[in-house]
């Protein structure tokens, strides 16, 4: 081996491999002190970027488990709303369902649950616009077209899951154009006007044929009634000719009015037949009546003569007369209800263009009461194409507005057809007309059949509402099921979390176990090649021994 001293290759040898364990002991000291096994891209520039995929991945699932559990949320808000919806509703639902028995519930009780109808009503609209989620609107339709929550790390369409929710608001439409009570509502202006008219001519109008055939009716009425006092007045002094001649005369004089305003009834009710407002049974007892009232005017005029011929008259004779005079008023009053059914008829076949059946009318196989519309633009026609115009729900049901011009004109006919009671003060006889008029006949018989659309109005609210309910309840499984989605989505989420982490950690963390022994070997080829490097810059010295 040949002695030089220029080129010290063992140094040199040394030198290189003392520079490698010192990086060695760099990297694992660096790896030790940041328990990162992947510090810097040239640790493991493959692993790196994979690393960093997989970071992407986990954070991007990390937040999408929380966005899961914010739908979880919405979701669980949007179907406790629609949960207060149909607790709503099933009140409502008792209510149709009591209102619906005419047996057990009167006018005026309907009223009153329509009152908490109504009202049940508009708490279902103050849930479906007030129900929010973070400032978002979750019932009113905001949310009919889908609400995206993204549940993945990444941008493709798989990541997202829609939260949809109907609009409330039309799917209960329905159920807010529902009624308990049609005649608690509002009639419209135009049928209200077109009855104010009509009852006003039946009183003061000389020239309408309302006023010819209930004023004379009316008028036979007040002389039966006068008839009455009369007879009684002759009873309490049965010996005096006088009064029972005065007895006779009022019996004469309402006999022969009754007469009259009987036959012009007859001839109105046997044009009303013709146009089928009236039934061939009502007819028939118009007919009878009238028979009878001319043969008792017969009757009475020939007693008169008689009477007022007597010079002396008994008790008997009183009591007669007393009969005679009740006889005139009972048939006054049938007299009476007749001409007010006549004029109720007519007005209601000009408002309504339909075939009014009265009670007692004929009824077809199925024993519903036989009513044609004509196809005439009527008052009633133009009122429901207005609130229809205008979006009134209840207005725009003829039925029900059908139903509120027969009560107010049937009250109205009621009134107009009241005879004071000329014994009576005047506001004893008003009392005695708000008594009429709520007994009257006519207005009882169109009571119940209000009674009976407020009773198919309560059948098809309950009809509605199960629809709205059975609609909510479908919205409301759709919600259950998405929820069901978020939970599988969340746990899947985690479990990708928990496996993208291990395999990241595997890449990226140090191996104390590994980088412990690396660092033992680095530090001992450092001091060995310190020792060795020391050894190789001293062995140019045995040279000198040569040059000695």
């Amino acid at each position: 081996m040949a002695l030089i001293i220029n080129t010290n290759l063992s140094s040199i040898n040394g030198q290189r491999n003392l520079s490698s364990s010192a990086t060695a002991l760099t990297t694992s000291m660096t790896r030790l002190s940041s328990g990162v096994r992947v510090n810097n891209a040239k640790d493991d520039a493959a692993g790196l970027a994979i690393a960093d995929r997989m970071n992407s991945q986990i954070r991007g699932m990390t937040v999408a488990v929380r966005n899961a559990n914010d739908g979880i949320s919405l979701t669980q808000t949007a179907e406790g709303a629609l949960g207060s919806l149909t607790d709503t509703l099933q009140r409502m639902r008792d209510l149709a369902v009591q209102s619906s028995s005419n047996a057990a519930v009167s006018a005026s009780d309907r009223a009153k649950m329509d009152t908490e109808f109504k009202a049940l009503n508009q708490e279902l609209m103050r849930v479906v616009q007030n129900s929010e989620f973070n400032g978002k609107k979750i019932l009113n339709g905001d949310l009919a077209l889908g609400l995206n929550i993204q549940v993945g790390a990444t941008t493709d369409t798989n990541s997202r899951i829609s939260v949809g929710v109907s609009n409330m608001s039309s799917l209960l439409a329905p159920v807010t154009k529902t009624t308990l009570s049609p005649a608690s509502q509002t009639i419209d202006s135009s049928l209200s006007a077109a009855i104010t008219k009509a009852n006003n001519d039946a009183i003061n109008d000389t020239a309408s044929p309302y006023y010819q055939l209930l004023t004379p009716a009316n008028q036979a009425a007040k002389l039966a009634n006068a008839a009455v006092v009369a007879a009684k007045k002759a009873m309490d002094s049965p010996t005096d000719l006088a009064l029972a001649k005065a007895s006779s005369l009022a019996n004469a004089k309402a006999a022969a009015a009754l007469a009259a305003s009987s036959a012009a009834t007859k001839t109105t009710t046997a044009a009303s037949l013709t146009n089928v407002l009236v039934s061939q049974e009502f007819t028939d007892k118009v007919n009878a009546a009238d028979f009878a009232t001319q043969a008792t005017n017969t009757s009475v005029v020939a007693t008169d003569l008689v009477v007022q011929a007597k010079s002396v008259t008994d008790a008997a004779q009183s009591s007669s007369l007393s009969i005679t005079a009740a006889s005139l008023a009972d048939a006054a009053k049938a007299n009476v209800a007749a001409a007010g059914q006549n004029i109720y008829v007519t007005v209601m076949n000009q408002l309504t263009g339909d075939k009014i059946d009265l009670p007692a009318s004929t009824r077809d196989v199925t024993g519903q009461v036989d009513m044609t519309v004509a196809g005439q633009d009527t008052v009633l026609n133009q009122a429901v194409n207005r609130a229809i115009k205008t979006g009134n729900a209840f207005g725009s049901d003829r039925e029900a507005q059908k139903t509120l011009a027969g009560l107010a004109l049937a009250k109205a006919v009621a009134g107009a057809s009241y005879v004071e009671d000329p014994l009576k003060t005047a506001s004893a006889n008003e009392t005695d007309k708000a008594s009429f008029v709520g007994n009257n006949s006519l207005v009882l018989s169109v009571s119940t059949a209000a009674d009976n659309v407020a009773a198919d109005y309560a059948l098809a609210s309950i009809n509605y509402i199960d629809a709205a309910i059975a609609a909510i309840d479908t919205e409301r499984s759709n919600l259950g099921s998405t929820q069901n989605r978020f939970t599988t989505t969340i746990a899947n989420l985690q479990n990708g979390i928990e496996n993208q982490t291990a395999a990241k950690s595997r890449i990226m963390d140090a191996d104390f176990a590994v980088e412990t022994a690396n660092l033992s070997r680095a530090q001992i080829l450092q001091q060995a090649g310190t020792a060795m490097l020391a050894q190789a810059n001293q062995s140019g010295q045995t040279v000198m021994a040569l040059l000695r």
